[in-house]
C-alpha cells in the first residue's frame, strides 16, 4: 500500500471522536491506541502489526494517520499539518483533502516509483542471466583455442612427415646424379681424387644431417637444407672443373697462394648489346677493358666504386658467370650497393673484409701521374677506404677525365667532407689555403646542403694551377685542418687508369709511367 489507509481525529478533552475516515476498511483498535497517548503535546508513530500508526497531540486535539508499514512518516505527519488547518473538521473535509490533485499527485509519484523499483528488479535478474551467457561464451572460447592448439600440433606433424619423404627422395637423387656423373668421368679418377674426396665428405655430413632430422623433428629445416644446397653445389663445380681438364680443376680447389693468378680470357663486345652514345661506348669499352685486365678467378673480394663508368663494370664482371660465386663485392655508396643486389651478387662490407683483392672506381679527372680528383658523387670517404684497403687500385673513365694537370677540366673545386658542426670553420681555413671562394655544396633537388652516406657535410674548394702541380702537399695542409674528414684528392693510389675514346681505342696510363692503347675487337 502507497496511500493514507485511515484518518481519525479524536478530542481528549470531551472524550469525543470526532473524525473516523476508514478508507481501506483498516481493522485496527484505534480506541486502545488513544488511551495510550498521554495528554500533552506530543508526535510519535507505532508499529502496528502491518500497519504504521503516525499522531500527533496538538492542546488535546489528537490527529491521527493509518498508513501501511513501508509509507513515508515524512509524508504522514505533512497530511496531518493540513488536517491541523481544516476549518471543518469532518469525514467530508478529510475526504475531499485526500483527494486533492496534490495529494493524487503524490500517490500516482508513489505508484510510478513502485513500478521503477519493479523494473529494476526485473533488470537485475536479467543481468544475472546474461552473466551466465558471459561464462558459457568464455567457456567455448577456451574449447576454441584448445581445438586450434591440437589442429596447430597435427598439421605440424604432418609437415613434418612431408619434408622426411621429400628429403629422402631429393637425397636419393643427388646420390644416384652423382654416382652416374661418377661412371662417365672415371677416367679422371687420378687427377680429381682430391677432389671426390671432398664431395663424398659433404655427402656423408649430409646424410648424417638427414638422419639427425628424421631422428629428433624439433630440429631446424634452414641448416639441413644449407647442406643440400652446399652438396648440390659442389657437385656442380666438381663436374665442371673435371671437364675444363686436370689443371684447371687442381687449380680450383688448392690455395690461391700456392698457384700463379689464371686471367679470364679477354671477353669480346658484342654487336647485340644496346647502342649507346660515343661517350657511353667509351667508358664501357674502358670499363671491359679494366675487368678483363684486373679481376682474375683468384679475385675473391672487390671493391665496387661509383660514378658514371661503375654499372658497365658491374655488367663485365656479371658476364664473368660462375666466377662470381666465391665472390663478395664491397660498395662505397648506394648507387653500387644497388648494383650489387640488382646482380645478384653476395653484398660485402669493409669491416667484414679490410682486405680487398682489387678496386675498381670511376674518377672525375686523372693527371698525367694517376693523381685524381674524386668526390663529385659526394663518395669520396668510403672510395678512399676501399682504394687504400685493395691490393690492386684501378681507375676507370672516359676520355674527357684524362688530363695533364688537376682542375683543367674540374672546375669544381676539391671536395672536402666536412662535420656538419665544423663546416663554417672550415670554409674559412680553407680559405686562407688559398681556396678560390670555397662552398659548401648544396642539394639540387632537397632544401639545404648535400649529406653524404656518412651524415656529413661537402665543401667545393676551387683553388689556382699553382696548387694542383703538387696535389699531395695540397691534400696534406687541407687533411690537416680541424674538422676535414677527408678530401677528394686521390695521391699515389692508382695502379693504373683506363680511359676509353669514342673511337672504340682504350688509354691505359700505369703506375710506373707506360702508357698504352688498346683498341677494342668486335663480333
Amino acid at each position: 500500500m502507497t496511500t493514507i489507509n485511515r484518518v481519525l481525529i479524536f478530542d481528549s478533552n470531551k472524550a469525543e471522536l470526532i473524525v473516523d475516515y476508514n478508507k481501506d476498511s483498516v481493522d485496527v483498535d484505534v480506541h486502545k491506541i488513544i488511551h495510550k497517548i498521554p495528554p500533552n503535546n506530543s508526535k510519535l508513530s507505532y508499529l502496528y502489526g502491518d500497519y504504521l500508526v503516525n499522531y500527533e497531540s496538538v492542546d488535546g486535539i489528537i490527529y491521527l494517520v493509518i498508513t501501511h508499514k513501508d509509507f513515508d512518516r515524512q509524508k504522514s505527519f505533512g497530511f496531518i499539518s493540513k488536517l491541523q488547518h481544516l476549518d471543518d473538521l469532518s469525514d467530508d473535509s478529510v475526504a475531499s483533502l485526500l483527494n486533492t490533485p496534490t495529494h493524487q499527485l503524490h500517490s500516482n509519484i508513489n505508484q510510478v516509483k513502485q513500478v521503477m523499483i519493479d523494473n529494476v528488479d526485473q533488470i537485475i535478474s536479467r543481468g544475472d542471466r546474461i552473466d551466465n551467457l558471459v561464462d558459457r561464451t568464455n567457456d567455448m572460447s577456451s574449447q576454441a583455442f584448445a581445438f586450434r592448439k591440437r589442429s596447430t600440433m597435427l598439421r605440424r606433424q604432418m609437415w613434418y612427415k612431408n619434408k622426411r619423404i621429400q628429403l629422402l627422395t631429393g637425397f636419393v637423387g643427388v646420390v644416384s646424379g652423382f654416382f652416374t656423373s661418377e661412371s662417365t668421368l672415371i677416367k679422371h679418377q687420378a687427377d680429381a681424387l682430391f677432389i671426390h674426396i671432398h664431395v663424398l665428405w659433404a655427402f656423408i655430413d649430409t646424410l648424417l644431417a638427414l638422419l639427425v632430422f628424421i631422428l629428433a623433428p624439433n630440429c631446424t629445416i634452414p641448416s639441413f637444407n644449407l647442406n643440400i644446397i652446399s652438396t648440390y653445389k659442389l657437385a656442380k663445380l666438381t663436374g665442371s672443373c673435371l671437364l675444363r681438364g686436370s689443371q684447371l680443376r687442381m687449380n680450383f680447389i688448392t690455395s690461391p697462394s700456392q698457384t700463379t693468378p689464371k686471367r679470364l680470357d679477354p671477353l669480346r663486345l658484342h654487336t647485340s648489346l644496346p647502342t649507346l652514345s660515343p661517350t657511353e661506348q667509351g667508358k664501357r669499352i674502358a670499363a671491359y677493358a679494366a675487368v678483363d685486365a684486373n679481376v682474375s678467378l683468384d679475385s675473391r673480394v672487390i671493391g665496387i666504386g661509383s660514378g658514371s663508368t661503375v654499372p658497365y663494370v658491374i655488367e663485365r664482371i656479371v658476364q664473368q658467370g660462375e666466377a662470381n660465386v666465391q665472390r663478395v663485392f664491397i660498395p662505397t655508396g648506394f648507387q653500387s650497393k644497388e648494383l650489387i643486389v640488382q646482380n645478384d651478387l653476395v653484398l660485402g662490407d669493409v669491416d667484414q673484409y679490410p682486405a680487398i683483392d682489387v678496386t675498381l672506381d670511376g674518377a672525375d679527372e686523372v693527371d698525367g701521374n694517376l693523381n685524381a680528383l674524386k668526390g663529385g658523387g659526394a663518395c669520396h670517404l668510403r672510395e678512399k677506404v676501399l682504394a687504400e684497403a685493395a691490393n690492386i687500385f684501378v681507375i676507370v673513365a672516359d676520355e674527357r677525365k684524362n688530363s695533364k694537370l688537376l682542375g683543367t677540366t674540374w672546375t669544381q673545386g676539391v671536395p672536402i667532407e666536412v662535420a656538419p658542426f665544423a663546416y663554417a670553420k672550415v670554409l674559412q681555413n680553407v680559405q686562407k689555403l688559398g681556396a678560390m671562394r670555397p662552398t659548401l655544396r648544396m642539394g639540387v633537388r632537397k632544401a639545404g646542403p648535400v649529406v653524404t652516406d656518412n651524415a656529413n657535410f661537402v665543401i667545393d674548394a676551387p683553388f689556382s694551377e699553382s696548387y694542383y702541380r703538387d696535389p699531395k702537399e695540397l691534400l696534406m695542409r687541407i687533411k690537416m685542418l680541424t674538422g676535414v674528414v677527408e678530401v677528394g684528392l686521390f695521391c699515389g693510389m692508382a695502379k693504373a687508369a683506363y680511359f676509353g675514346y669514342s673511337n672504340g681505342s682504350v688509354l691505359i696510363r700505369s703506375a710506373d709511367g707506360t702508357v698504352c692503347e688498346q683498341a677494342s675487337t668486335r663480333e
